[in-house]
């Protein structure tokens, strides 16, 4: 569980040496010229929201192992957004990082389409990673003929990571 400081008051509370006990925070702050009053409350209410534990994320390398620059020709991301959105284009022996966040929805999928021939010869990929609580794939993942892929899981739910290797296959 992520927890984010919503306010100043937690933030001096802490600061002014505040005592962390399974039943909450007991703080008492330290004042020069006055005497300070005891601030005492629950460490769930002195936060503010926080992150729901089903966020999940997905980072995809993209290595263009081809002697030619793959294009991307668009994608889609289900139940999140970009957050590191694809490039327009990857250089041949180059690889991209794209980063997807889901929107609280317990996992987060992702569909990129590249060519290399930028939509003259149709010759590309489409690379799919899925990352939903025990549903964990690439399946979709589809290679016109002449281009190979591979692709590796390298972390799982619910921050995965994905490996995807472009090459020439004929």
């Amino acid at each position: 569980m992520r927890v984010r400081f919503a306010t100043p008051v937690v933030a001096s509370v802490l600061a002014a040496g505040a005592l962390v006990t399974g039943a909450g925070v007991t703080a008492t702050a330290l004042a020069t010229g006055a005497s300070a009053a005891p601030v005492s409350g629950s460490l769930g209410s002195l936060a503010g929201p926080t992150a729901p534990d089903d966020d999940a994320s997905i980072t995809v390398h993209i290595t263009n192992e081809t002697c030619d620059t793959l294009y991307y020709q668009g994608g889609t991301v289900q139940d999140g957004t970009f957050s590191d959105a694809p490039w327009q284009a990857i250089r041949a022996h180059s690889t991209e990082d794209i980063t997807v966040l889901s929107n609280g929805n317990h996992g987060v999928a992702v569909n990129l389409d590249y060519d290399l021939s930028n939509g003259v010869s149709h010759r590309g990929v489409t690379l799919h990673a899925n990352d939903y609580q025990g549903n964990l794939n690439t399946v979709g993942t589809q290679a016109h003929v002449g281009v190979g892929t591979a692709n590796t899981i390298d972390a799982g739910y619910p921050n995965a990571e994905f490996s995807f290797h472009v090459s020439d296959n004929g």
